[in-house]
């Protein structure tokens, strides 16, 4: 909450109006004023924005706890990255707000009340509820503030961000720069690169693809099938980080989100070992995901007629070669809803009207010149056309 016209004197628990969330129970509210706060955020941990220098900013930092009762669950903090994004959202003018769902940054720790038991309260939270609850007092909390609802209100965040492969996709869209911009048109074979060598730049050596390096990309990159064949769910692109689905016997519970997901919400134990599960055992897994989970954490609704109603407008973006949230499923739900598909544009959207055709964007080639490309509106693709191909106004959409 920014200070201007209003006196500091605002900025304390007696000056603000009693919150009320249905289910919920408010245990502790405090509120105290900060003067003179500067912070640089940095474009890397400010999705959607870029960098911002905030320099002698006052504003009132509140600070709600709460419970959901019979939930045991505890409401209150920060995200490990709020720093930033808070800072970030501050150095706009915005009131911002965040929140740790009343969970520790990683499933290890809440997913589970014993083996076999999953803690779905805790799961219900990060999947849905928290949201709802931090809309509620952050846009009550702004009218008490300021004593008028929010004119605009944003959800302004982002999710987690085969060298060969690139090499052979990249040209695809008209110039050399390290980035495949049309996937569809990307058919490499690992096959066919069987035998071949190359060098690492991690480990400084030559090394030499095998056949059942290959296979493994090519498992990957076509998704995950059922033990008949037929299709699950999409793979990763060609591009995307894939060195750690590798296993050399010493990992036994998996990578990442993927491992933790099977281990401790599908098999619901702590200590699993996911390097023994066969193709039978989980197509079992994913079937039983699909059924106990949806109705909690699940995100296929494409009906967002209320949403639309509401007068709300959607920008999305999803980068090609994101090894944890699968560019393909991202599609699939853009083709069920049919919406149109960085925050400048949403905000010139929301507020003047104005739909963009293309979405600008920048990165550092491989000789860490800076590069600016553009993002067309999907299905369309950026394909380089002549002169300078740093330069974006050098790039078209092409259907």
């Amino acid at each position: 909450m920014h200070f201007s016209t209003i006196p500091t004197t605002a900025c304390a628990p007696s000056a603000i109006d009693t919150l009320s969330i249905f289910g919920a129970e408010i245990l502790s509210l405090s509120a105290s004023p900060i003067t003179n706060f500067s912070f640089d955020v940095f474009g890397a941990f400010n999705y959607n924005h870029g960098e911002i220098s905030v320099t002698n900013a006052s504003f009132c930092n509140i600070t709600v706890t709460y419970i959901h009762p019979r939930q045991n669950d505890f409401i209150t903090g920060r995200f490990a990255l709020s720093p930033f994004f808070m800072a970030g959202a501050i150095g706009e003018g915005y009131a911002a707000t965040t929140t740790d769902a009343g969970l520790a940054e990683s499933p290890r720790t809440w997913a589970l009340k014993g083996d076999e038991n999953v803690d779905l309260y805790a799961l219900q939270d990060l999947g849905s509820k928290f949201l709802y609850d931090q809309a509620v007092i952050g846009k009550s909390l702004v009218k008490s503030f300021y004593g008028r609802d929010p004119a605009y209100s944003y959800w302004s965040r982002c999710s987690q961000g085969g060298r060969q492969a690139v090499t052979s996709c990249d040209l695809m869209d008209g110039v050399v720069d390290g980035l495949i911009s049309n996937m569809s048109l990307c058919n490499y074979d690992p096959f066919r690169a069987v035998s071949s060598t190359s060098n690492c730049s991690s480990t400084g050596q030559t090394m030499r693809l095998s056949n059942g390096a290959a296979m493994l990309a090519d498992a990957i990159w076509s998704g995950a099938r059922s033990t008949q064949g037929n299709f699950l769910w999409y793979g990763l692109n060609p591009g995307a980080d894939i060195s750690g689905f590798g296993n050399n016997g010493a990992n036994t519970q998996g990578s990442g989100v993927q491992g933790l997901w099977i281990g401790q919400f599908l098999q619901k134990l702590q200590n699993y070992n996911n390097s023994v599960i066969d193709h039978e055992y989980i197509n079992w897994l994913f079937r039983l995901g699909i059924q106990e989970y949806t109705d909690i954490i699940g995100t296929a609704d494409s009906d967002l007629t209320e949403f639309q109603n509401a007068g709300g407008k959607l920008l999305s973006y999803h980068g090609m070669a994101d090894n944890a949230i699968l560019t393909k499923g991202t599609e699939h739900y853009y083709n069920a809803v049919n919406l149109k598909t960085v925050f400048d544009a949403l905000r010139s959207w929301v507020e003047n009207g104005t739909a963009l055709d293309t979405l600008p964007i920048e990165f550092s080639g491989e000789d860490g010149s800076p590069q600016d490309r553009i993002l067309c509106s999907y299905p369309s693709n950026a394909v380089y056309c002549n002169g300078n191909s740093s330069s974006a106004e050098n790039f078209r959409c092409v259907d």
